[in-house]
């Protein structure tokens, strides 16, 4: 964990709250709260601190290293988003985050 586990820890916990005032599901807040900290432990310090680059370079990271699909990275990013909006009001982050495309499936029309 990061220097100030207590502080992240406390961090998740509010984002938790958060989102259970605004009655999301319990579901969404787990999978919020796991892209939040899964960004935590990748830089090993508070998020709060991140620059966009380094943002950028974990969602490039979780894209080629760890293969997540773009459903997936859009899940995390749509967490950070949520986090730095809502909890840290940190809205320069917020702006330069991209979301990925999702990529469509192709349709395979079947005939006899």
């Amino acid at each position: 964990m990061p220097t100030g586990a207590s502080e992240s820890n406390d961090c998740l916990t509010l984002m938790d709250v958060h989102m259970n005032l605004a009655n999301s599901s319990f579901a969404t807040r787990k999978s919020y709260v796991r892209g939040v900290k899964r960004l935590i432990l990748h830089y090993n310090k508070l998020h709060e601190d991140c620059t966009p680059h380094e943002i950028k370079s974990f969602l490039i990271f979780l894209k080629n290293e760890v293969n997540y699909s773009a459903s997936t990275i859009n899940l995390r990013v749509c967490s950070l988003k949520y986090y730095f909006r809502n909890d840290v009001n940190r809205l320069d982050l917020v702006v330069k985050i991209p979301n990925p495309r999702i990529s469509k499936y192709s349709t395979e029309i079947l005939t006899y």
